[in-house]
């Protein structure tokens, strides 16, 4: 009669094992509403509003996203009355 065999675990698995679970990936950001009439500053306004609370206030995370440059995003703020310019 022969034992089944049991292969140990590999340092992967056994770091898998100690390691806690990657978090979960964050919520996608929520959507604006754009209607027809609403001028482009109305909507840049809401998109650099909305996007600067996504990136918890992080300019240059929020630049990036945007595809604007920093400068851009500093004129905008102070453009539209964005607290925190």
């Amino acid at each position: 009669m022969s034992e089944a065999h049991h292969q140990a675990p590999s340092i992967d698995e056994q770091l898998q094992q100690l390691l806690p679970p990657p978090p979960p990936p964050p919520p996608p950001p929520p959507d604006i509403r754009i209607r027809a009439g609403m001028s482009v500053d109305d909507v840049n306004r809401a998109l650099v509003i909305l996007t600067l609370k996504h990136t918890a206030g992080r300019r240059r995370q929020a630049a990036k996203m945007l595809g604007i440059s920093m400068k851009t995003l500093y004129n905008w703020t102070q453009r539209f009355g964005i607290e925190g310019s």
